[in-house]
């Protein structure tokens, strides 16, 4: 049997949620550790789920989805999904989208995270918010932003920050695109732009 990473023992889980021993479908996900736990998954919540999800074999993960389709019509990766999607909106909530400059030019504003693909991303801008600057020449730019927009943590860019990111809608895709940013004046390289979920 895997070494699942259940948030608590089972013994935990049945005293603190006594609820669950009268019923098998929530029992059987807690002996494997992949029931939710908490109401409103943390991201480190998201991702022990996703990994013991990863260490069931494939006859664990049929008869895992047989019970999740029963008890919530939905499949386990339908499931995750929608929780992904709630940590996402989340983030998003918890991002300052009208920090003052100094709080820009410093980077000491609120910025909500959320993990996608074992990468956790701070976001800067969420979708349907303004982004704005000054350019090198001295030009203010604005731009309503169409994706969520923020860095990648635990990487260092060509600027010797963390990656910038642009999340796409598809959030289930596996592909990373990688955009070579030119700077405008010098036409060199300036910085490479990450894209997930498109």
């Amino acid at each position: 049997m895997p070494d699942y990473d259940p948030p608590m023992s089972l013994k935990e889980v049945l005293s603190k949620h006594p609820h669950l021993a009268d019923d098998p479908v929530h029992l059987w996900r807690a002996e494997q550790g992949i029931e939710l736990i908490h109401p409103e998954p943390t991201p480190e919540e998201l991702e022990r789920i996703a990994r013991n999800w990863e260490l069931m074999d494939d006859e664990q993960k049929r008869i895992s989805d047989e019970k999740s389709m029963e008890l919530f019509g939905m499949s386990n990766a339908d499931h995750l999904g929608v929780l992904k999607q709630a940590s996402i909106h989340e983030a998003r909530r918890a991002t300052n989208t009208d920090p003052t400059p100094n709080q820009i030019a410093a980077g000491n504003y609120s910025h909500g995270k959320f993990k996608l693909h074992g990468l956790t991303v701070s976001l800067e801008n969420p979708k349907s918010s303004v982004r704005s600057g000054t350019s090198k020449s001295g030009k203010t730019w604005s731009n309503k932003m169409l994706h969520d927009y923020g860095r990648i943590l635990g990487t260092i860019g060509a600027d010797k920050a963390h990656i910038d990111v642009f999340i796409g809608p598809n959030h289930e895709s596996e592909v990373a695109y990688v955009v070579d940013q030119m700077d405008p004046i010098t036409k060199h390289f300036d910085e490479a732009k990450v894209m997930l979920g498109f």
